[in-house]
């Protein structure tokens, strides 16, 4: 009776226009162990467990991409045996998921491990690069997986920021090698030196510019849509650092219920409440890319010759 009652829920639920991009802060893991008096790791584990069960309701309705914070930089402030036991957690999940007949193969996942890898043993790093690698060209991707890890989202926008950096300075130093170029040639002719000299504008010259396009991909998070809907269970309201950008129009659904304890009909709420207010949630969306999509900062550079 409740499978035939499930299929007419998600049936309704598709009817009513699914969110593309569903993220999930994963919170009270700790707390629903101490409430049934287990170790903290134990915890961990049965929240692991909720997830592989939400993926699928996601992918039940249609959602095509998930993202999840599984472990924040912060994290690292716990005890060094908690923090142990969730590298080790990780490690063995990772393996597990990129098994052939997995998780990932078998409902068509492409995973994708975000954040300072380099924060992590080195054991974590080679199973998350090598989940990544194999489920990259997956078959008949149904969906996409973020799993936040070692992530936040100040030091994604750093990152990026840095990228972009980088990408400034080749730009400036391919231009100065065309400058030399250019006075190597001239030398033989300095009466044409002199005047293309003079002739050039003295001021500062444009030699690129950023703009949210550029910003946008340089995120870790480049290759997913902004954030639909927003799930945080515990009752917590707040964002703890999570893709703050890209979720910044986003709905946000706060759950009283810790996460192993999440229900499917706790998830079915969230979705019939971004269904509700999915039109103004997408015009606030729409003004808001319309007033800042083509703001343009300029990056100068003066250029002169000695």
């Amino acid at each position: 009776m409740f499978y035939v009652t499930k299929k007419v829920l998600q049936f309704l639920l598709r009817l009513g226009g699914v969110p593309k991009h569903v993220a999930f802060i994963m919170d009270g893991n700790r707390r629903y162990a101490k409430s049934h008096d287990q170790e903290a790791f134990r915890g961990h584990i049965s929240g692991y467990k909720k997830l592989i069960e939400t993926i699928h309701w996601c992918m039940d309705i249609g959602v095509e991409y998930i993202s999840v914070f599984a472990f924040s930089i912060d994290n690292f402030k716990r005890s060094e045996d908690e923090v142990g036991s969730l590298m080790s957690l990780a490690e063995e999940k990772y393996i597990e998921l990129a098994k052939d007949h997995g998780l990932a193969d078998r409902e068509g996942i492409r995973m994708l491990v975000i954040g300072d890898l380099n924060l992590a043993p080195e054991g974590v790093q080679v199973a998350a690069e090598n989940l990544v690698a194999k489920t990259s060209s997956i078959r008949h991707r149904r969906a996409t997986l973020n799993i936040c890890f070692c992530y936040t989202s100040t030091e994604d926008l750093i990152q990026a920021v840095d990228l972009i950096r980088s990408s400034l300075q080749k730009d400036l130093d391919s231009r100065s090698v065309l400058n030399l170029n250019f006075i190597n040639n001239k030398l033989d002719n300095p009466s044409d030196l002199s005047s293309s000299l003079s002739s050039s504008n003295p001021h500062p010259k444009v030699i690129s510019s950023v703009n949210i396009s550029r910003l946008e991909s340089a995120f870790r998070t480049h290759d997913s849509p902004p954030i639909d809907l927003l799930i945080r269970t515990s009752g917590e309201t707040r964002l703890s650092d999570f893709m703050t950008w890209q979720c910044s129009n986003a709905y946000v659904c706060i759950l009283p219920a810790l996460w192993p304890d999440l229900g499917l009909l706790d998830f079915y709420r969230c979705i019939l409440e971004y269904q509700v207010h999915a039109r103004n949630v997408q015009q606030i969306r729409d003004s808001a890319e319309k007033r800042i999509r083509d703001r343009v900062t300029p990056v100068f550079i003066r250029q002169e010759f000695s």
